[in-house]
């Protein structure tokens, strides 16, 4: 029987927890705006690929539409956080963007795998070639999308103005 790449990350404690104790930790206001997750996987990625490559292989060869409602950024979401002048940096050297990225938090965070051979996920942190193979505690970075009819009300998205939605 044929199985999906993304079988281990549907299968995995990480996947309940998200879209099991997590989600029902959500207000139901909240979770009736959140969309079912659909996502894709490629295994044309390399990590000596630019951040633009691996954004225009995530809508190609495989894609799941059975998704979570609470999943993980992809890779391309933290390589586009870094300052634009790295955006057609390997990705494995992306270490060096840490100050300049925008997501970078100081953690080494999980995201979702793109590549259909590899099971699981990627971290953050996994194409700086000073850290990759070390094993580590990831921190997790929920991510969510919301429904094509919630509307934005206010904010300019920071923590003393936060966006405000309806």
């Amino acid at each position: 029987m044929w199985s999906s790449p993304l079988d281990s990350w549907f299968l995995s404690s990480l996947y309940e927890t998200l879209n099991g104790s997590y989600f029902e930790s959500i207000s139901p206001s909240w979770q009736g705006l959140i969309n079912q997750n659909r996502g894709w996987v490629n295994s044309s990625v390399h990590n000596t690929d630019t951040v633009k490559q691996y954004y225009s292989q995530e809508s190609t060869e495989y894609q799941y539409d059975y998704g979570p409602k609470i999943g993980l950024m992809y890779v391309s979401d933290y390589g586009y956080a870094a300052d634009p002048s790295y955006w057609t940096t390997a990705m494995s050297q992306y270490g060096y963007t840490r100050a300049s990225n925008w997501m970078y938090c100081g953690e080494y965070e999980w995201t979702m795998v793109q590549d259909s051979s590899t099971a699981g996920a990627f971290y953050a942190d996994l194409f700086d070639s000073n850290n990759g193979s070390k094993i580590q505690t990831y921190a997790v970075r929920p991510v969510f999308y919301l429904k094509s009819d919630v509307i934005y009300v206010s904010g300019s998205g920071t923590q003393t103005d936060p966006y405000r939605i309806a």
